[in-house]
């Protein structure tokens, strides 16, 4: 017998099963308005947070705006962190494009020999799931330019305004490590990123996951990254490398603009103080963090 489906609760149920769960609600009509904006189920994934251990009940004294300033906190940290490795990510394409434009020519992304040897397959799908997505591009006004005048040939700094984060991690992430190397020696000075040249691969994969959970609204407070970033040597034992503090110490490594990454901080300060958020640990905080994030001018 296959199991049935919880049934759809009204906005009132949704209210009553709250108070059974023991959470103090002061205004019940507010609430419905909040939880008519906001999912019911997408708001439960902070509940956790809130219960007796082991039960789904609300510790005593829990109240509906403690838990809707939680939501709203990790919705407005998201909206930070999304900012940031958008920055990257343009910033990114163009090292790219204009690294692979200048050394292996205008379609040098086709070439399969400019690439890691060990990878000639993986690059030869890499290239038809960018055929199929210069497909769904057609209407594009840049695209029918290219195609109308230069036969379909679409150059390389053509090519990355069609990339996704992830298709651009996975074009960097099949270059020959001297090749990689290069791009980040031309573009940035911070002796840390240089030292580490190797590892960007590594950090502009872990980004494209978080870039990707910022995208589709998942949740940042006391969650723990897929994948591991290989932090430079002085964080080794210091830092969680699969939390988010984690990744802000590589996107301030790899965020150019001085005046970006004070924004951010300030920002983020505001954020804290704002929601009077103080459990910095769960996201992998240490007590120096704001020394170590401090601003990039020097």
């Amino acid at each position: 017998m296959e199991p049935e489906l919880k049934k759809a609760k009204t906005f009132d149920e949704q209210v009553d099963i709250l108070e059974e769960r023991k959470l103090l609600i002061a205004d019940r009509e507010e609430t419905k308005r909040i939880l008519a904006r906001v999912n019911y189920y997408r708001l439960s994934g902070y509940f956790k947070y809130f219960y007796v251990d082991g039960k789904e009940e609300f510790k005593e004294g829990t109240t509906f705006d403690e838990l809707y300033n939680l939501y709203k906190f990790d919705e407005s940290l998201r909206r930070l962190v999304m900012n940031l490795t958008e920055e990257v990510e343009v910033s990114f394409r163009t090292y790219v494009a204009y690294y692979i434009a200048h050394n292996f020519g205008e379609e040098g992304h086709l070439d399969v020999s400019k690439f890691d040897p060990k990878s000639e397959e993986y690059h030869n799908r890499f290239i038809d799931k960018l055929n199929d997505k210069i497909d769904s591009y057609e209407d594009k006004e840049f695209i029918r330019h290219h195609k109308e005048k230069y036969e379909g040939k679409l150059p390389i700094w053509v090519i990355v305004e069609i990339f996704s984060f992830n298709d651009l991690s996975r074009l960097y992430g099949n270059m020959k490590n001297i090749d990689r190397k290069e791009i980040i020696k031309a573009n940035y000075k911070n002796p840390k990123i240089v030292r580490s040249a190797y590892d960007v691969r590594n950090w502009i994969k872990v980004l494209t996951d978080v870039r990707n959970m910022c995208a589709h609204y998942e949740r940042l407070f006391n969650k723990r990254l897929a994948n591991s970033i290989k932090l430079p040597p002085m964080y080794d034992g210091k830092v969680f490398s699969n939390s988010l503090f984690a990744a802000l110490i590589v996107l301030k490594l790899l965020v150019n603009d001085t005046e970006i990454w004070d924004e951010f901080m300030n920002n983020l300060n505001d954020l804290f103080d704002k929601y009077r958020f103080e459990d910095l640990e769960s996201m992998g905080f240490t007590d120096d963090w704001k020394v170590i994030l401090e601003s990039k001018k020097d």
